[in-house]
């Protein structure tokens, strides 16, 4: 009996045993599981810090890209106004040069119409000179040969009151 009871005790003791080593084995079994989790945990955290990190540079990027297109759209944009102003600001030399020049052959033409009016007028003033002064050359002689006339009609008009008397 005594034996049977140690028996029993150790085979009691023995079950004890693996029990603890069992209990043991599962609580590191848990703490590995445990440990493995929160690394796992962990890993997780840092990848999707790193992948969030990549995506706010890749937005950040994105926003540089659209920020430098819209920049070079701008730059165009002032380009073309730019080039479309000195276009305008050539055309509007170019409208002046021409109105310039229009005024100068109108004014070079009215110039010439002028002086020739003058040329025209002095050449018709000459010859009415010339026509009054021979109506006067001619008044003269006239007046000349008319008292002439009137002398010789008085000479000859005496000698026959002379006669006749």
């Amino acid at each position: 009996e005594e034996s049977r009871r140690q028996e029993e005790q150790l085979r009691r003791e023995a079950a004890e045993e693996e029990a603890r080593r069992l209990k043991a084995f599962e609580q590191r079994k848990a703490a590995k599981a445990e440990q493995k989790l929160k690394e796992d945990q962990r890993i997780a955290e840092e990848e999707e810090r790193r992948r969030l990190e990549a995506k706010q540079r890749e937005a950040e990027a994105e926003e540089e890209r659209v920020a430098e297109e819209r920049e070079r759209l701008r730059l165009e944009e002032e380009s073309r106004r730019e080039q479309a102003e000195e276009q305008r600001l050539a055309e509007e030399r170019e409208r002046l040069r021409l109105e310039e020049e229009e005024r100068r052959r109108e004014q070079a033409e009215e110039e010439l119409r002028l002086s020739e009016e003058r040329e025209r007028l002095q050449r018709e003033k000459e010859e009415e000179e010339r026509r009054t002064a021979k109506v006067r050359l001619k008044d003269k002689k006239q007046r000349k040969d008319d008292g002439k006339a009137k002398k010789k009609s008085k000479e000859s008009g005496g000698k026959e009151r002379k006669k006749s008397s």
